[in-house]
């Protein structure tokens, strides 16, 4: 197992620069690393994404070199980011979590 995860996320441009994108991606991954046992959770952006990019540094993501995908029948660099426990930046948002127990079995963590 490589106990690695990965998050994505889309943010409607009218919610954007009030840091709900940050906390939400600073939350998934206290949950990925304090819950699952996560060793690193990766995401990705396309490289002219400027504010996806920011927000991924923001919370500890370091980059993790590029990949080239097609976008509307154009090759795009695609940002890939690694980020390890150490390195999460941490919210002050609490995390509460019911049902860990259920959904790790449900997952094959544990048996």
């Amino acid at each position: 197992m490589t106990r690695t995860t990965e998050t994505g996320s889309w943010l409607a441009r009218r919610f954007q620069g009030r840091g709900i994108g940050t906390a939400m991606r600073q939350i998934i991954a206290a949950f990925a690393f304090d819950h699952l046992d996560a060793r690193h959770v990766t995401s990705a952006a396309f490289s002219d994404n400027v504010a996806s990019a920011s927000v991924s540094r923001k919370v500890g993501y370091t980059e993790n070199g590029v990949d080239i995908w097609a976008r509307e029948g154009k090759p795009v660099p695609h940002q890939r980011f690694q980020l390890s426990r150490g390195n999460l930046v941490r919210c002050e948002h609490p995390l509460i979590v019911s049902g860990l127990a259920a959904f790790r079995r449900s997952i094959g963590l544990d048996t």
